[in-house]
């Protein structure tokens, strides 16, 4: 159990006693994420081969997404985002905001009547139909689907892909990273999870701290299901299902944790928060790290796997409404939310200094009556 009076640092250095060496847990960690995001990108080439990207690509030169949406008729955002994704896994090549299918890929993704090297058609029935079908659906109709459109098992998968870093993580590593903010849990303040998902972080926070009041908000019926059923009714927890607009009363914290970028309207979502902040409050806000670059985020060698989720999920909620924004998984880079906080009333965030490689987190509060004027 994490003390009060360990250090962030020191507790890292007390797993290193109990767990492997860093850079063995890091390199065996890194092996399983790529065999996950070989899956993904297995399913964006399925996807590609069904609606004849690959083929229509083949031999064309290069362009942008919008340019290739209108040769194919094609949502462009989605596109976009499948484009990124077969360039991040090196299947699609890209210069300068351009995307050629290169001569090799024509062979060996296209040229299925010519060629002794055609792969392509290895990917079909390897994912699920209804799977295939609705991101086949986003790519033509640039219309997504809801969470709980993706059947509980989902909801099940993010709280096993989120839920360990929450259970280990959250006090030590992140919360004891904002100054004070142990010592008012402690002695007990209102909290919300906005988008809590099946309710790990909220979770954590109630058992850890007894004396807060903790309520984790989620559209999905699927997710609070979950939280219900897991959590076993706290004193001191209550789930509630819809937005942050079904809340009672202002809070002292609101986590926001890996669901900006999935909401349609992040902005009136935010907006809506502001309005629940008690004076003094702080909105804790976790993002997928990247920089809003392509090429530089290209460095991270996992980049096609934060694609091909987004296709999944994060963009096809982004785009479940006609008004969605379509952030996708990738969309709120630093300078990115830093806007879209401004814009909402709040102010530039700061970013916390928290040793998780995939993620990055963001504090802010409300701005101050006399900069708002």
């Amino acid at each position: 159990m994490f003390c009060f009076g360990m250090s962030a640092r020191g507790y890292l250095r007390y797993l290193l006693r109990v767990t492997p060496d860093l850079e063995t847990l890091k390199a065996y960690s890194l092996k399983v994420w790529m065999a996950k995001q070989g899956q993904l990108v297995g399913l964006m080439v399925e996807v590609g081969d069904r609606l004849g990207i690959f083929r229509r690509m083949a031999h064309q030169g290069s362009a942008t997404a919008g340019e290739w949406a209108g040769r194919l008729g094609l949502a462009s955002r989605p596109l976009a985002e499948w484009l990124h994704g077969m360039a991040a896994a090196g299947l699609v090549d890209h210069t300068d905001g351009r995307f050629e299918l290169p001569e090799a890929g024509a062979w060996v993704m296209a040229e299925e009547e010519r060629s002794l090297f055609f792969a392509a058609g290895i990917f079909g029935g390897s994912h699920p139909t209804e799977l295939v079908e609705a991101v086949s659906r986003l790519m033509v109709t640039g219309r997504g689907m809801l969470y709980d459109d993706l059947g509980p098992e989902t909801t099940v998968a993010l709280e096993r892909m989120t839920g360990p870093f929450n259970r280990a993580g959250l006090v030590p590593l992140v919360l004891s990273r904002v100054p004070g903010l142990l010592e008012r849990l402690a002695d007990g303040i209102r909290v919300a999870d906005v988008g809590c998902g099946a309710g790990v972080a909220a979770e954590t926070i109630a058992t850890s701290f007894p004396a807060c009041s903790v309520t984790g908000v989620d559209p999905s019926r699927h997710a609070i299901e979950r939280a219900v059923s897991r959590t076993g009714g706290r004193s001191n927890l209550e789930f509630v299902v819809g937005s942050v607009e079904e809340l009672e009363g202002d809070f002292d914290l609101v986590l926001v944790f890996d669901c900006l970028h999935d909401m349609p309207r992040p902005d009136l979502v935010l907006a809506s928060i502001l309005d629940h902040l008690a004076p003094g409050g702080m909105v804790l806000i976790k993002e997928i790290r990247s920089t809003g670059d392509f090429e530089r985020d290209r460095k991270n060698p996992l980049l096609a796997l934060a694609y091909g989720l987004s296709l999944v999920s994060c963009l096809s909620s982004g785009l479940s409404t006609e008004d969605g924004l379509g952030l996708g998984n990738l969309g709120l880079h630093p300078a990115a939310l830093t806007d879209l906080l401004v814009r909402s009333g709040f102010e530039a965030p700061e970013r916390l200094d928290v040793p998780d490689p995939a993620n990055l987190y963001y504090l802010a509060g409300r701005v101050a009556p006399e900069i708002a004027r």
